[in-house]
Formats: structure tokens, C-alpha cells, sequence
């Protein structure tokens, strides 16, 4: 096996300080020896403007997580690190996470990392035709070595694919991404695309050889929703979890949900499944 992956999203920070008890994902994270490799999909310390909780932020992911992932963890950019962060338009995040490659700052950015290339986009910049991040993006998937990274990984902090009624400016979002990423995508092979926002969990069946995964549920939770009725669509849960990623060889993936009960008491295997190709 190539090292276990794990997987969250948002929901690390909190407006008050000094914080309330950590979340029970990150209790369970923190435990699991296997942790390799931590990757959140946007929406990070939730700071609003605070500086302290941005400090406050970093310091508690260092203190559990510095010595427990050899290789680090990496961010995604959402829309409370940039439209609805208090007036900090990203500027904290840039500073802080200076770990980008093609863009000015970091807000979009690619990695290997043992069987895996790992592609970072933003839904918060301008993705659409045309653009300077849609042109990355081609670039990059264009120019992957499958024999070294045989599998393809694209994450984003808003998904393309939910089934949550009542989300429309998040719907006119997915369709731009799905008219406009999606054929990319598809055209590069790409195995999985990871997101966040909705504080929830979702997969799907391969869409055009595609299999979305919504990890958005380490702290927060959304009420439970009027789910639409599409022929994709395959698990959905309202708890709080992560997903665990382990990458087994060059034909396998296994993901695992990890969810808690309803009184977050204890943390079970709530959904599991497998990607695979000849």
C-alpha cells in the first residue's frame, strides 16, 4: 500500500476564543496512526476578519497534526476565506499558505504524492473558459505522468454535484463548473473530483468516469435537507465525519466515511467504497 491519505474539509475554527472543545473528527484524526497526508477542502479557520483566530487556527492543526504528517497537510480556498471572510478577501490565507504554483498567490496549485496527483483548483477565482485558471488546469492535467501517478485527484471547495434542494446561487455554481472544469476532467481521465461547502456527505456514481465525493462535515452540520432524485446519486449522510483515503495500488482506492452518532459519542465506519481500474 502507498500510505494511508486522510481526507476533511472545513469547520477547524470557531469565532470564540479561547476555542470550545475540539471537534470529534479531529479527536479521531489526531488518533489515527495511519495519518499520512491531511487535505481540507476550504473554509479553514473561519476567522471573519480576527486575526487571533486565524493564529489560533494554525497553532492547534501544529500542535496535533505537526508531528503526525510527515508530508503536511494542504488547503483548498473557500468562500469564507474570500467573499464572506469579514473583508479579508483571501489575504490571510495567501500569506500564511504560500504554497502555490502557476497562479499569483496560492489559490490554485498541483502535487504528487506516492500514487496520486493531486490537482487544487478554486471555485472562489474565475475558472470559466478562457480564464488564466482554466488554462492552468488544462495544462496541468495535460501534462501528468500516469506511470508515476496513475491516479488523478481534483478537488475544489464548492462541489458539482449535490442533491440538496434549496441551494441556487450554489446550483448556478456547480453548472459552471460542470460546463465549463467538467470536460476537462473527462478529456485528462480524472478519477475523483473532492469537495467541501455543504456541511454534509455525499458520493456518486462515475459521472463521465468521474466519482464525486462531498466531504464537508468535520464540525458543522446543515439541517437534513429535501434530497432531488437523480440516477448518480448513491450515499448521504448528515454527520459528523472525514474521509479516509488509502491508496492501495496503481487499480485501487479505498475510501471510508468515518461518521459519529447522534450524540457524537463514538465514531463508526458509515459508508465505504472503492475505485478501481484495470
Amino acid at each position: 500500500a502507498n500510505g494511508n491519505e486522510i481526507s476533511g474539509a472545513h469547520g477547524l475554527g470557531t469565532m470564540e476564543f479561547p476555542p470550545p472543545d475540539p471537534s470529534p473528527s479531529l479527536v479521531h484524526l489526531q488518533e489515527n496512526e495511519r495519518l499520512r497526508l491531511i487535505i481540507l477542502y476550504g473554509d479553514l479557520a473561519y476567522a471573519n476578519g480576527y486575526g487571533i483566530i486565524w493564529d489560533q487556527f494554525g497553532a492547534e492543526m501544529e500542535d496535533r497534526f505537526a508531528m503526525r504528517t510527515p508530508f503536511g497537510w494542504y488547503p483548498d480556498f473557500g468562500n469564507y476565506d474570500q467573499l464572506d471572510s469579514g473583508g479579508e478577501g483571501g489575504v490571510p490565507f495567501s500569506h500564511r499558505y504560500p504554497i502555490g504554483d502557476g497562479s499569483k498567490a496560492n489559490y490554485w496549485f498541483s502535487f504528487d504524492f506516492g500514487l496520486v496527483h493531486y490537482v487544487m483548483m478554486s471555485t472562489e477565482h474565475n475558472y470559466l473558459n478562457g480564464s488564466a485558471q482554466h488554462k492552468w488546469i488544462e495544462d496541468d492535467l495535460a501534462n501528468v505522468n500516469r506511470t508515476k501517478t496513475p491516479w488523478v485527484i481534483v478537488t475544489g471547495h464548492r462541489a458539482m454535484y449535490q442533491t440538496c434542494k434549496g441551494f441556487q446561487l450554489d446550483q448556478e455554481v456547480a453548472e459552471h463548473l460542470i460546463s465549463d472544469v467538467g470536460p476537462l476532467l473527462t478529456k485528462n481521465r480524472v478519477d475523483v473530483f473532492v469537495a467541501g461547502h455543504y456541511h454534509l456527505y455525499e458520493r456518486t456514481a462515475a459521472i463521465n468516469g468521474i466519482v464525486h465525493v462531498l466531504a464537508g462535515s468535520p464540525r458543522f452540520m446543515e439541517s437534513p435537507c429535501e434530497r432531488v432524485k437523480t440516477p448518480w446519486y448513491r450515499k448521504g449522510l448528515f454527520t459528523h465525519g472525514y474521509v479516509e483515503l488509502d491508496v492501495v495500488n496503481s487499480s485501487l482506492l479505498n475510501f471510508t466515511y468515518w461518521g459519529y452518532n447522534a450524540t457524537l459519542g463514538s465514531i463508526t465506519v458509515q459508508d465505504a467504497f472503492y475505485v478501481s481500474k484495470p
